[in-house]
C-alpha cells in the first residue's frame, strides 16, 4: 500500500477538497459566496464542534437561513472550499454578535473527547476549520511590528494593518511526528501523567528547528525513554487540529530494550507484546488512544502484522 492511500485511511483526511486558490488571490467578495445557496457552514464555539448528539455523532454543515439571522462577514467567516457542489466555510461563533443556539437533535462537542463518525468524510472539514479558526484567534497581531492584522484572502491569511510593514501572515502548521517502536515481537507503549487512567500510547513530540522529520524521531524517543532507534520508516500522517498540528506517522527498529523515562515527559513506558495487550484489554487495565487518531492507525497496523488476528477483534468499535 503506498503512502498516499495509508493516509487517506486515517480520520480527519482525504476531504478531496477544492480549496478555490484561484479566487482567493482575485479579493473576491466572500458575501457574495456567503449567500449561495451552495453556501454551507460548520460552525465552531469555544473550541467545540457542532454535532448530532447520536452515539457515533456526524459533523454538522448548516444553511445560512438556519444561523438565525448572525452577522457574517471576512472577520467570523473563512473560505474552507468546495466539494460535491457546495462551497464550504468555518464560522467563529465567538466573533458573531448574536448567540446561536442547537436544535434538540445537535449539540456542541469537544471533537478530541467524543465519538465521531469516521466513516464520514465532512470529519476533514472539522480538522481544517478548527486548526483555521485556532490560528485566526492566535495572530490577530503581527509577528514583526505588533500591529493588528486583518482576515484577507478570504481567510486564508492574514495581514499587517501598518502600512509601513503591511506583510501577509499565512496559518502555520506545526510537525510532529509519532512512533510506533519494535524490538523483535514487543512494541513500546508510554503514558502522560494527565492522561486517562490505564491509557497507553506511542512516543511523539514537535519538530525542532534544524531537524528532518527522522531525525526527530531519533531524539524524541532517545530523550523520552532512552531507546536508540536505527532503520526509520514513513508510514503516513494526519492533520491534528489541537491546535494546528501535523502528525506524521513513523515505525522505528530500536537497538536496546533497557528504558529510562524522563519524568518530565513519562509517567510510564514499556515495552508489552501482543498476547500483553490482549491480556489488559480484556482485564480493562490497558487502554489504547481514540480510534480516529495516527497513534491508534499505528497500533493496530503493528498489532495485525502478528500471529493474534486483528486488533478490532477484541476491541469494542464497530
Amino acid at each position: 500500500m503506498d503512502n498516499l492511500t495509508k493516509s487517506s485511511l486515517n480520520f480527519l483526511t482525504s476531504s478531496h477538497l477544492d480549496r478555490m486558490a484561484d479566487i482567493r488571490f482575485k479579493n473576491h467578495d466572500i458575501n457574495e459566496l456567503i449567500n449561495s445557496p451552495k453556501a454551507r457552514f460548520i460552525v465552531v464555539k469555544n473550541g467545540e464542534n457542532l454535532l448530532s448528539d447520536k452515539d457515533r455523532a456526524d459533523p454538522i454543515s448548516l444553511k445560512k437561513e438556519k444561523l438565525n439571522g448572525l452577522t457574517i462577514n471576512s472577520e467570523n467567516c473563512y473560505l474552507l472550499g468546495t466539494k460535491d457542489n457546495l462551497i464550504y466555510f468555518t464560522l467563529d461563533l465567538d466573533l458573531c454578535d448574536n448567540e446561536y443556539l442547537p436544535d434538540k437533535t445537535t449539540e456542541f462537542l469537544n471533537l478530541r473527547k467524543h465519538k465521531i463518525n469516521e466513516k464520514k468524510w465532512t470529519g476533514s472539514l472539522l480538522a481544517y476549520s478548527n486548526s483555521l479558526i485556532s490560528w485566526h484567534q492566535n495572530h490577530k497581531f503581527c509577528g514583526k511590528c505588533g500591529s493588528k492584522t486583518s482576515p484577507k484572502e478570504l481567510g486564508q491569511a492574514r495581514y499587517c494593518t501598518n502600512e509601513n510593514c503591511g506583510i501577509p501572515h499565512y496559518p502555520r502548521t506545526d510537525p510532529a511526528i509519532i512512533v510506533v517502536v519494535t524490538k523483535g515481537d514487543k512494541c513500546l507503549m508510554a503514558r502522560k501523567p494527565e492522561w486517562t487512567e490505564g491509557l497507553y500510547s506511542l512516543i511523539a513530540g514537535y519538530v525542532d528547528h534544524g531537524e528532518s522529520l527522522e531525525d526527530t524521531v531519533v531524539r524524541e524517543v532517545l530523550e523520552e525513554t532512552s531507546i536508540k532507534v536505527q532503520s526509520v520508516h514513513y508510514h503516513s500522517s494526519q492533520p491534528w487540529p489541537f491546535p494546528y498540528t501535523l502528525m506524521a506517522g513513523f515505525v522505528a527498529e530500536a537497538e536496546n530494550e533497557d528504558i529510562v523515562i524522563d519524568p518530565h515527559e513519562l509517567e510510564e513506558a514499556k515495552w508489552m507484546t501482543r498476547e500483553q495487550i490482549i491480556e489488559g484489554l480484556k482485564k480493562g487495565t490497558h487502554k489504547l488512544p481514540t480510534s480516529f487518531s495516527i497513534s491508534h492507525k499505528l497500533i493496530t497496523d503493528w498489532f495485525d502484522q502478528g500471529e493474534c488476528g486483528k486488533l478490532a477483534d477484541y476491541l469494542s468499535i464497530d
